[in-house]
């Protein structure tokens, strides 16, 4: 409980992530004991980004058998504490806060984990992300993040044959992002690619946008 160990022990798993043995009982327990030390942070807390880096450093272990469970996988407190936590900090309006959310999603969005799935089944955490994205300036790194983040939790594979979040967003959703993509590449300069730009980020999500939809009329507006 006391702070400045938490803060020791955290910066040393920081440094190690990569070579702690998650696996069996020690391992849920050590990811439990993360999952508790998070959910007691305040919410524009120094302390609490630096469990959000834990966690994405996290998302890149390899699982300890090949084609076995992700090592996130192992503790359900954590999954749902992490999911809560990164929807609170998107709606916060605090940029740096938001920043570090954006981040978190797209490192675990990548990896074929429970819990990338649990964050693509998560309505209120796919609509955060999305009005992170509106809310934005065009060409602004956050933007970009937002665009990037939306799109991986977009191409998660649904749980037990769900279909993907895509289903989260409403025609006002989608009608708003096809917007948003029109005007930011009629806006962006003629010497540049949309790639050179950051616009290629959306770019991209709007065709996992278009694939994923089940209306033609949304298609067509695309």
């Amino acid at each position: 409980g006391d702070t400045q160990v938490r803060v020791a022990a955290l910066e040393a798993m920081e440094q190690c992530v990569g070579a702690l043995d998650l696996s069996g009982e020690r391992g849920v327990g050590l990811l439990d004991a993360l999952s508790h030390s998070m959910r007691s942070c305040n919410s524009a807390s120094g302390l609490l980004l630096l469990h959000l880096r834990i966690v994405a450093l996290l998302a890149a272990v390899e699982p300890a058998t090949p084609g076995g469970p992700m090592p996130l996988d192992a503790s359900d407190s954590l999954a749902s504490e992490v999911v809560d936590r990164a929807t609170a900090l998107l709606v916060s309006g605090h940029a740096p806060l938001q920043g570090a959310a954006l981040d978190l999603v797209m490192h675990v969005a990548q990896r074929p984990s429970l819990l990338a799935r649990r964050m693509a089944s998560c309505r209120h955490l796919v609509r955060a992300v999305v009005l992170v994205l509106l809310a934005s300036p065009d060409f602004a790194q956050e933007h970009q993040r937002a665009a990037t983040a939306l799109r991986f939790l977009l191409q998660v594979p649904g749980c037990q044959g769900e279909k993907s979040a895509a289903r989260f967003l409403s025609a006002a959703h989608r009608a708003a992002l096809v917007a948003s993509v029109t005007a930011e590449m009629a806006n962006l300069p003629c010497a540049l690619t949309p790639e050179a730009s950051g616009a290629g980020s959306l770019v991209s999500l709007a065709q996992v946008l278009c694939s994923a939809s089940s209306t033609s009329a949304f298609k067509d507006k695309a």
